[in-house]
């Protein structure tokens, strides 16, 4: 995908749906009882490949895409993660200082895209495809600062780590 296409996605997503709609934002120390923990280690994997730098805050899209791993809009949401999951999720990521689960992302992605800081994650959902556990996932940091793709989220000695995009896959970065 060329980078004037990436910029008209970007903004458009950035001007698209009004007021910021913070659905949950969890205490990290909230409790768990009958989430999937290794769902959640799965998530936390991709959240963290995507957020390397930490600008924060950072907001996850509470919304679980099938194109989430695009650099559009997500189109295809029919999942979402439970306040219980983003309870469990918090928790993972207590290390970061700012967080916060959002229903809406315009008013999200237009203060991104002023420069205001932050940045956006938006999952998809889980899926094990020929053996291996696959998830969309990407990031937006502003202007032209993002990237994702489907992710191979593998369990390691270390817990679950993001190996890669998915073969013939690809990444595409801004």
């Amino acid at each position: 995908m060329r980078r004037a296409e990436v910029a008209v996605m970007l903004l458009a997503v950035a001007t698209a749906a009004c007021g910021r709609n913070v659905v949950h934002n969890p205490s990290p120390a909230a409790g768990s009882a009958g989430v999937d923990q290794r769902k959640i280690a799965i998530y936390e994997a991709v959240v963290r490949s995507q957020t390397e730098f930490k600008q924060d805050p950072v907001y996850i899209y509470v919304k679980l895409c099938e194109d989430a791993g695009g650099a559009g809009s997500p189109t295809d949401c029919s999942g979402a993660l439970s306040p219980e999951e983003q309870d469990a999720l918090a928790a993972a990521l207590s290390d970061y200082s700012s967080l916060a689960f959002v229903s809406e992302i315009g008013d999200i992605t237009e203060h991104i895209f002023k420069g205001e800081g932050g940045q956006l994650i938006r999952l998809g959902p889980i899926a094990e495809v020929g053996g291996r556990i696959q998830v969309p996932g990407s990031h937006y940091c502003g202007g032209l600062c993002g990237g994702g793709s489907t992710w191979v989220v593998e369990d390691t000695t270390e817990g679950w780590k993001v190996a890669g995009p998915v073969p013939g896959e690809g990444v595409w970065i801004s």
